[in-house]
């Protein structure tokens, strides 16, 4: 060992005071990058995207992004982003899964025929029955994927 790597200073205490310092570094960066914004313009961005979600659907295309998102609210998408993370205690993609999720439950509840869960699916704003999506959320949903489901299941 060199004479540098001898007189480093390194410990437990030594370590978790370094990244605390370089925590508030960060936080301090991203205040910088992301201001604080009113509680107002927060409450119009949530009330604005639980609009958006219930009356006009916009789960339903498969396409939908953040950005498209902030762009319909006139807003960017740190600021959605944050009041979606810190208001609604969620990330984007599993508020619009659990709408799509919510969306086909009850296209299958309404149902009073055979209809391929494909069809669900896409009704629903996911893009296929094989995406990941849906495979990872059957188990909250207590259903298991497969090629039809009956009405009756619900």
């Amino acid at each position: 060992m060199g004479y540098v790597g001898y007189k480093q200073k390194f410990s437990i205490q030594y370590f978790t005071e370094e990244v605390h310092v370089n925590d508030q570094r960060i936080a301090q960066h991203i205040t910088k990058l992301v201001p604080n914004f009113s509680v107002k313009e927060m409450s119009r961005l949530n009330k604005g995207l639980q609009k958006l979600l219930e009356e006009k659907q916009i789960y339903k295309n498969p396409d939908l992004r953040l950005s498209d998102v902030a762009l319909m609210l006139g807003t960017n998408r740190s600021y959605l982003s944050r009041v979606v993370n810190d208001e609604m205690n969620t990330s984007f993609c599993e508020l619009i899964n659990d709408y799509r999720i919510r969306h086909a439950k009850s296209l299958l509840e309404k149902a009073d025929e055979e209809i391929p869960l494909e069809d669900i699916a896409s009704m629903a704003g996911f893009i296929s029955k094989n995406g990941g999506t849906l495979r990872c959320r059957s188990d909250a949903t207590h259903l298991l994927p497969t090629t039809t489901v009956p009405a009756t299941m619900c």
